[in-house]
């Protein structure tokens, strides 16, 4: 149903114009009717009257509805056929009376236009129209005593379908190419909210991996760490050792805090680079290593290279995966940690031991979930590279190797932390 606040707007021209031409008619046919012309006189001032009553009439009662579903593009109707073929035969009837009212092709050429949609049918209508005008002329002006009344009438008519023709191909380009625009823009803004909703599934989806390596990366590490010491205070209670029982329990306690503490960074989403930095962070990482497991870890923490807070979390996830499966599998009894400055501006984190090497692993059980793989392509967004493999001399090796630089890699605030 075509909406009641749209309708006045749209045909506001249509009626204006009709009006306008309506002066000109009225003016035209009392004009000739007063002056007395021979060819005004009689019926076919009436003719002229009806033809041009009955193409207002048409237009009140079809066609302005016609010309209203044709510029919003909704489905063409049997009525507007119908308002069409009355235009041209009112025109006919119309300058058959009087040649002066030809000037209701100023109205009928671009009614056609508008109610045939196709180019085609565009131009057959104004084809029409112009034969009913030259035969209307060619009647009206032979009645009122040219000798050649065909003449004038085709020149008028063929100049007037010209520019019809002319002006209504240059207005449908016009019009084919403001509704290619507009597909585009309609194509360009779901394309938008295309790309919006995958950035925000491909968001949603980094932030379940970044929480994923966190949980595997600290709480994942520091629950394995509080099975390791429970267990250790039921052999000694049940060997009949409460003070060392005593001290593995207290030592349960101050892991599970600690505990807690990285549970309440990954929600925040911040890193656990405490106080005094990132070498300060790994000294109490290899001392909590050496004291919950009875192994000698020395440290060699020489770096003075600026390095940004998601560079420095990447090294600490290595040293604890480094410790991690120190703990799980070396059988080791001495570790090495060493951080150290390399040339072109890198700075190069190890985590050495002398256990049985990787080849005491069962295949692939370093390299399930998020452990030595995941921690490669988190340091190869970093921009660096991983090397897990024998040391020389026996035992593991885990080496990370990354660019030095505040603003390197990944950033301060993108990346896989």
């Amino acid at each position: 149903m075509i909406e009641t606040l749209r309708y006045p707007k749209a045909l506001r021209w249509w009626d204006l114009a009709v009006l306008g031409v309506s002066v000109f008619v009225a003016y035209a046919l009392l004009g000739s009717r007063i002056a007395g012309d021979p060819s005004m006189q009689g019926a076919w001032f009436w003719i002229g009257v009806a033809a041009w009553a009955a193409f207002v009439a048409t237009y009140a009662a079809i066609g302005r509805t016609a010309l209203l579903r044709s510029a919003l593009d909704l489905p063409a109707r049997t009525a507007d056929a119908v308002f069409a073929v009355a235009l041209i035969a009112a025109t006919a009837l119309a300058t058959s009376a009087y040649p002066g009212l030809a000037v209701i092709q100023a109205v009928g050429y671009p009614m056609l236009w508008i109610l045939l949609r196709r180019y085609a049918a565009a131009v057959a209508g104004s084809i029409a129209l112009a034969a009913a005008v030259g035969a209307g002329m060619c009647l009206s002006t032979g009645r009122m005593g040219d000798p050649q009344p065909w003449i004038g009438s085709s020149v008028t008519a063929l100049l007037s379908l010209g520019f019809a023709i002319a002006l209504g191909t240059w207005i449908t380009r016009i019009s084919h190419e403001g509704e290619r625009q507009r597909r585009l823009v309609t194509e360009l803004t779901e394309a938008q909210h295309e790309v919006a909703r995958l950035s925000t599934e491909a968001g949603a989806s980094a932030e379940r991996e970044r929480l994923a390596r966190e949980l595997h990366d600290t709480l994942t590490q520091s629950l394995a760490g509080l099975v390791m010491l429970a267990e250790q205070a039921g052999r000694a209670l049940d060997a009949g050792d409460p003070a060392r029982g005593r001290e593995r329990i207290a030592r349960v306690e101050a892991a599970a805090r600690g505990a807690v503490a990285e549970a309440r960074a990954i929600v925040a989403s911040g890193h656990p680079i405490g106080d005094g930095g990132l070498e300060a962070v790994l000294a109490r990482a290899a001392e909590r290593l050496g004291e919950d497991d009875g192994l000698a870890v020395r440290c060699e923490l020489d770096s003075t290279a600026p390095l940004g807070r998601e560079q420095q979390v990447v090294l600490l996830r290595v040293a604890q995966e480094g410790f991690a499966n120190v703990r799980a599998h070396a059988r080791a009894g001495s570790v090495l940690l060493r951080l150290r400055e390399l040339s072109g501006d890198r700075v190069e984190l190890a985590v050495i031991d002398d256990g049985v090497g990787p080849g005491g692993t069962t295949p692939g059980e370093l390299l399930r979930g998020y452990g030595i793989a995941g921690l490669r392509e988190r340091v190869e967004l970093a921009g660096g590279e991983l090397v897990f493999a024998a040391a020389p001399g026996g035992g593991t090796q885990l080496i990370a190797r990354i660019p030095a630089g505040a603003g390197t890699g990944m950033g301060e605030s993108g990346g896989a932390a």
